[in-house]
């Protein structure tokens, strides 16, 4: 029925998945003399997860999230 999978070999059940999360905010000080004047604040997370199946019944994940 099938043909072509008897020389098929399994992955290496590696998965790596980047990821960045994007802040940004903005404040003012409206008791201040200055009412226009805006505060902005920029925040970039990025961080890495791992996932590896070691075995059919055994599998690692990871994060790394540096703070």
């Amino acid at each position: 029925l099938y043909s072509g999978f008897k020389k098929a070999k399994q992955g290496n059940n590696v998965a790596i998945i980047p990821s960045l999360v994007l802040n940004r905010s903005e404040t003012r000080d409206i008791d201040g003399s200055d009412i226009n004047d805006w505060e902005s604040n920029n925040n970039t997370e990025p961080s890495l997860d791992v996932k590896w199946a070691i075995t059919p019944d055994m599998t690692l994940n990871a994060t790394l999230n540096p703070d």
